[in-house]
């Protein structure tokens, strides 16, 4: 995905769920516990979700408890890194901490467990609260192949006195779709031409069967109208040629409009299109009422009595 692609958390929190918006891809993990096996409320976790793009280095965190931290807070750890044989702790990693009670938080990437290359703040909405959400992108945290993700709550000021845990969870590629429209940008009205609509995939996942659809629009005949595609693979594209016509019906200026759809992830291209019609000399006639559409001409008209010396008059042409 381009780095000017950013991933993004839906506003509110489903419990254990964590929903990329649009057509944008990253790696995200989900996971729930169990609601009550810790006996203390805000330090009981109920689910979490984290997202990770390694194109432009953004990731992203959503974590529930079971109630309100202000009483007894916690130190939340939030940390994607690779799957080992003791969990989820190999290296290169990457993670979010904070204090359930505080309104603050700090990115930190690890070239091993002891080892920080690279840390600043994150952003941090939902402090003091049961919902707690955490993001940031940074270049710095770019390029990591990780494949877990863990939640940790312990016990401020004693990372070694851990309340309670989510993960590891794996993480889980997502693909994404982009569309562009390749088109004429002047067209004559009764002739035909060809839109190329182009779709690729930025994400890690193959996107499964895309279906393309033309929109309709005023005056415009065209084939075929919808095209299905096979997968695309990640990084991959495929290109499919529209034939249109747009009659004098037509808009002066038409917008193409074409979607494609591949399961929950759905685009539109535009173009605009401007459509030269046939030009038509207006029907032409005499100031005086003329019948039948007949054309006058006005010509001097002479007064051979000699009284006025003539007049302008409309006479047949």
């Amino acid at each position: 995905m381009p780095s000017s692609v950013r991933l993004a958390l839906v506003a509110a929190l489903c419990v254990g769920c964590l929903i990329p918006a649009g057509a944008q891809a990253a790696f995200v993990a989900t996971g729930s516990d169990p609601a009550g096996d810790q006996p203390v409320p805000g330090r009981d976790l109920v689910g979490a979700g984290v997202g990770y793009d390694r194109r432009s280095g953004e990731l992203v965190a959503a974590v529930a408890l079971r109630g309100d931290p202000v009483a007894a807070p916690g130190f939340l750890s939030v940390l994607v890194a690779r799957r080992t044989a003791g969990g989820c702790d190999g290296s290169p990693a990457a993670g979010f901490g904070s204090f359930t009670d505080e309104f603050d938080a700090l990115w930190h990437r690890f070239a091993s467990p002891t080892t920080v290359t690279a840390q600043g703040e994150s952003g941090k909405r939902g402090g003091a609260t049961a919902r707690q959400q955490f993001t940031v992108t940074d270049r710095r945290l770019a390029g990591l192949r990780v494949d877990c993700a863990i939640v940790m709550l312990s016990e401020p000021g004693r990372p070694e006195l851990v309340h309670d845990t989510i993960g590891p969870l794996p993480l889980r590629a997502l693909p994404g779709l982009a569309l562009g429209l390749g088109a004429p940008r002047r067209v004559r009205s009764g002739r035909g031409f060809t839109v190329k609509a182009t779709v690729t995939n930025p994400g890690d996942a193959p996107t499964g069967r895309v279906v393309l659809r033309l929109a309709k629009a005023r005056g415009m005949s065209a084939a075929p109208r919808t095209v299905t595609v096979r997968s695309i693979r990640p990084g991959g594209r495929a290109t499919v040629s529209i034939r249109i016509r747009l009659s004098e019906r037509a808009d002066t200026a038409t917008d193409l409009r074409v979607s494609a759809r591949a399961g929950r992830l759905a685009v539109v291209g535009e173009r605009t299109v401007l459509v030269r019609k046939p030009r038509r000399d207006p029907p032409s006639g005499g100031g005086g009422g003329g019948t039948g559409g007949s054309r006058t001409c006005v010509r001097w008209i002479p007064d051979y009595s000699g009284e006025s010396g003539g007049s302008l008059g409309l006479v047949p042409c």
